[in-house]
């Protein structure tokens, strides 16, 4: 009896020491809520599951956990029973909420502030042990591979079968998919598909970028080769992260911890989900080319500034950020002017040739600060619009859909860059500000397409610069935070959208074989008008145009018309007119052939 009192005693003095009584209660009502979200199921956000609440089931299991979390305090008499308890229930049920009511970035956001609020209490006086914790650099960096490994081999496997299933469309897969294969053949980057003419890519973007990838596709020639490549490229990135992170001062567990915010961050495997795109190349060498500015290597700068330019005209504002952060931050102003006047070189340069071999750059993303009736409508009349009303340009960055944008964003490093003593360093995310917020183009500034990478790759860059100088209790705290938060972000978007693709294959890849074998049928130089998603699986076709077409009006009646049943076809079926006679289909592709060159018409 004396012992059984004795252990009673000792657990009363734990559950009144820090607010320990209050986390134990909450760590039972989150079980019970836990076990409530199960009957709810997935409309438990839905006014529906409000008739269904039983009070009494919850109460029992809420009496039942608190049964459970005493006895097993009684028995082990550990301080940590309470935080353990109550960080693993909460970290349950977030999952489960998050997987659930999926990218829902409000929701995300309360969910997150939630969480906080337990980390905050967790990591005061250390109560889970976690600075305790030994990580040597051999184990960190051993992990940092394994979570590059993972990340490539999840999202090439899901873009590839996304692609396979014919997921992915023209528009940005089925350009590159063309114009790969037409390098290898000519080493010109020419498409068809584009702009539904015989056209170089460059005469759009200049991405001198994707000769560094035709070497590897020269070896593998298959579409998915690009798709591998690319999801390899945004997980390396994480490599540099890591090498920020210890070159600023960061232990093997901070380090860690970036490297996995950064694989967290949703941009990175929504954008790749999102077919193919050389922006997606930014991230890699942004952060390359910041460790060599941090570091102080000159060759490494430069060189990782090129390969940045190289991957787009308007990377420029990348190279253009780190020269200015250079500049006002680190108080390099030579190197950072050479920088600078690389990045402005180049910008000419790319631009040129984009105006020789195309139609000119896509100034028109920015025509919201273009004044009605005026004959200036380039980058100059952007900057007097900015410039001169500075009210508007608010304006127009300060909008709801943005908001939840930067919220995407800035969340993953709980909004850190803003907190640097050296109020200079928000010159990092000036390209955030220029390429996402300021234009009006909607897929700009959402974060499952490819615009992110450069943003993103600085707002992580900012972020480690700035954690490092807070006190050591205080980032390991903000640290947990931002990896909390990125782990609520990304649960909420990426198993949903992975897991839906691959039920997808189980159904419709043996149809997808019928289809590949059927078009293999058509002749290679045969001219063929197509669907989006078809088209993107002719890539060995050198005369391919998309129906309808984006770029102009449509007036090309090819030999073959291959449609698409699964998106309204009635379209199709109207402009081919009785010009057309079926000659095949399987699935949901019809192979149409003009009768004037059917054999049977």
């Amino acid at each position: 009896m004396n012992g059984f009192k004795k252990r009673a005693a000792e657990c009363a003095d734990i559950l009144k020491q820090s607010g320990n009584l209050v986390a134990a209660l909450a760590a039972a009502f989150i079980i019970a809520s836990c076990f409530s979200l199960i009957s709810f199921g997935k409309v438990f956000a839905n006014a529906e599951s409000l008739s269904e609440i039983n009070l009494v089931g919850f109460g029992a299991a809420f009496l039942a956990s608190l049964a459970g979390l005493a006895a097993v305090l009684f028995i082990t008499r550990l301080k940590s029973v309470i935080p353990v308890f109550l960080t693993v229930a909460t970290a349950f049920f977030t999952v489960m909420l998050v997987t659930v009511y999926t990218k829902q970035i409000l929701f995300n956001l309360g969910v997150i502030l939630v969480d906080c609020l337990v980390i905050r209490w967790v990591f005061d006086g250390d109560k889970l042990g976690v600075g305790k914790v030994a990580l040597s650099k051999r184990k960190s960096l051993c992990l940092t591979a394994f979570l590059f490994a993972v990340f490539s081999a999840a999202i090439a496997s899901a873009s590839i079968i996304r692609y396979q299933i014919y997921g992915a469309p023209s528009f940005d897969f089925g350009i590159f998919a063309q114009m790969f294969e037409n390098m290898r053949h000519t080493g010109l980057p020419i498409t068809t598909v584009e702009r539904n003419k015989v056209l170089s890519h460059f005469g759009v973007h200049f991405s001198p970028v994707y000769y560094l990838v035709l070497p590897i596709y020269m070896i593998c020639p298959r579409p998915e080769t690009i798709l591998a490549v690319q999801a390899v490229a945004v997980a390396s990135g994480v490599f540099a992260v890591y090498k920020i992170a210890e070159l600023v001062g960061y232990s093997p567990k901070g380090s860690l911890a970036f490297s996995m915010i950064y694989l967290l961050m949703p941009s990175m495997a929504s954008g790749c989900l999102c077919d193919f795109h050389e922006n997606k190349f930014l991230s890699v060498m942004i952060l390359w080319m910041v460790y060599f500015c941090l570091k102080g290597k000159t060759a490494g700068l430069f060189v990782f500034a090129l390969l940045t330019l190289s991957v787009k005209e308007d990377a420029a504002i990348y190279v253009f950020a780190v020269a200015l952060y250079m500049i006002l931050a680190r108080k390099d102003k030579l190197k950072g002017a050479l920088l600078f006047a690389l990045a402005l070189v180049y910008f000419v340069i790319a631009v040129k040739v984009v105006d020789a071999l195309g139609d000119g750059v896509m100034t028109t993303r920015l025509e919201n600060y273009w004044a009605p009736g005026s004959e200036n409508k380039g980058f100059a009349q952007v900057i007097k619009t900015c410039a001169g009303n500075i009210g508007y340009l608010i304006g127009q960055v300060f909008v709801e859909e943005k908001l939840k944008f930067m919220l995407w964003m800035l969340l993953p490093v709980m909004f850190t860059p803003f907190f640097n003593k050296k109020i200079s360093t928000i010159v990092l995310l000036m390209p955030m500000l220029v390429i996402n917020l300021m234009p009006n183009y909607v897929y700009q500034y959402n974060f499952e397409f490819q615009y992110t990478y450069g943003s993103a790759a600085l707002i992580i860059a900012a972020a480690m610069i700035t954690v490092i100088e807070f006190k050591p209790e205080t980032r390991r705290t903000v640290l947990a935070c931002c990896l909390t938060a990125a782990t609520v972000l990304a649960m909420s978007v990426t198993p949903a959208r992975v897991s839906s693709y691959y039920r997808s294959y189980k159904v419709d890849i043996d149809t997808a074989r019928q289809v590949d074998d059927m078009l293999a049928k058509i002749p290679k130089d045969a001219e063929i008008l197509s669907n989006t998603f078809i088209a993107s699986h002719l890539y060995n076709y050198e005369n391919v145009y998309i129906f309808p077409n984006y770029n102009g009006p449509n007036t090309r009646k090819s030999t073959y018309a291959l449609v698409d049943t699964r998106y309204e076809p009635e379209l199709f079926y109207d402009y081919m007119g009785d010009d057309y006679v079926l000659t095949d289909k399987t699935g949901f592709c019809e192979v149409y052939m003009r009768k004037e060159a059917a054999p049977n018409a």
